[in-house]
């Protein structure tokens, strides 16, 4: 418990705001009880990961980890290449010259992170990645991320390539460490060992929750919160059956920020299932002896 302000100075409730944007970015809620002459309590719930040790009993273990990246370069500078490449040790780093061959590498093939040089002759960066982001909603495909490489720091260049479709944006020349951060940041990967037996169903099961971001948007937008408490309701029971433990603690929040008709939470929550969906790598769990 905490007294109230001074009485000789009185208080100015900057740390309680602190305090609230503390927890509001970690997706949590902050709380307030109060009675006069008594004092307040505060309080605070926030998601956090389970330790292994929580689903040791469970079919299959979430074991999040960072392994090589399949990463597309976009640079029409050879020696910025170059620099990448060796920053990057390990990675399978392909290579595009300019935007037009960005498109074509990204088609066919399946990267796990895109470095896009915003200024290229023939097609930019900004093009580049309007286009990547238009081919893959149309074909259903989940946000690959790119990180927007430019030369210029300012922030309208930096707002005009998130606009575009960028997740991420470093300025030049780059720093080693900003790289390295945003690659640990964005291109992560969650590999999950699923039992064998029920491998082959859950790629549809992936594909379905992937469409339930989709919906949960267009919910959203029409404040349908009854359609997200179904939805999250649906992921809480299913999720940890198949393996996917993130799954069932993100359905259980989404139900109840549909309760609350928090639509901000909501908001969260749907962008963190697509980005965990996009990261997700599924392996068949070896079998104790």
């Amino acid at each position: 418990q905490v007294e109230g302000p001074s009485r000789t100075h009185g208080g100015t409730c900057l740390g309680l705001a602190i305090a609230r944007g503390i927890v509001e970015r970690m997706g949590g809620r902050i709380a307030v009880e109060s009675t006069p002459g008594r004092g307040s309590t505060f309080s605070f719930s926030a998601p956090f990961a389970l330790s292994d040790e929580a689903h040791h009993r469970s079919a299959a273990v979430e074991e999040p980890a960072t392994l090589p990246l399949r990463i597309l370069l976009v640079d029409d500078s050879e020696a910025n290449r170059r620099l990448v490449a060796a920053f990057l040790p390990g990675h399978t780093i392909e290579i595009a010259q300019d935007g037009r061959e960005a498109l074509e590498r990204f088609i066919g093939a399946d990267y796990d992170l895109v470095l896009m040089d915003m200024q290229m002759p023939i097609v930019d960066g900004y093009q580049a990645t309007r286009s990547i982001r238009e081919w893959e909603r149309a074909h259903h495909r989940p946000a690959v991320p790119i990180i927007g490489v430019s030369a210029y720091a300012l922030d309208a260049d930096r707002e005009r390539s998130l606009v575009a479709g960028c997740t991420d944006y470093l300025g030049k020349p780059l720093k080693k460490a900003a790289l390295l951060t945003a690659i640990a940041r964005h291109g992560r990967q969650i590999v999950v060992p699923i039992d064998p037996e029920i491998m082959p169903l859950v790629p549809e099961f992936i594909a379905n929750r992937r469409q339930d971001v989709r919906t949960i948007e267009a919910a959203i937008a029409e404040s349908d919160f009854e359609r997200i408490h179904v939805l999250g309701h649906n992921m809480s029971g299913t999720g940890s059956g198949y393996g996917l433990h993130r799954v069932t603690a993100v359905g259980a929040a989404l139900e109840q920020a549909a309760r609350e008709h928090d639509t901000l939470r909501i908001g969260t929550l749907a962008k963190e299932l697509h980005s965990y969906l996009t990261r997700l790598r599924i392996i068949p769990a070896e079998r104790s002896m």
